[in-house]
């Protein structure tokens, strides 16, 4: 019989991956994507959000993010599973 060494769970986003010098390339992407009404979600966005559209924000969130992957990582490793199952939404990678 299995037994369950470890659980981890996360959320994603892109931002995830991208690299703090590429975060306002993809912003744009969303202003003209035509899945979204970029208008009527800004009415969403919190008062404050410009301080949090500059690069040193970017930085500081994308070094976060990396920390805790490395964290998972090891924990992963100290785990030593056999078998991993892992359920996501692959975005058509």
């Amino acid at each position: 019989m299995a037994k369950i060494v470890l659980g981890i769970g996360s959320s994603h986003g892109p931002t995830m991956r991208t690299r703090p010098n590429e975060i306002e390339t993809l912003g744009k992407k969303d202003i003209d994507d035509p899945r979204l009404d970029y208008q009527a979600l800004l009415k969403w966005a919190k008062p404050d959000v410009a301080k949090e559209l500059v690069p040193e924000v970017w930085e500081e969130k994308y070094g976060r993010c990396q920390d805790g992957i490395a964290k998972i990582g090891k924990l992963l490793a100290e785990a030593a599973p056999d078998t991993l199952v892992v359920l996501s939404n692959l975005h058509g990678q």
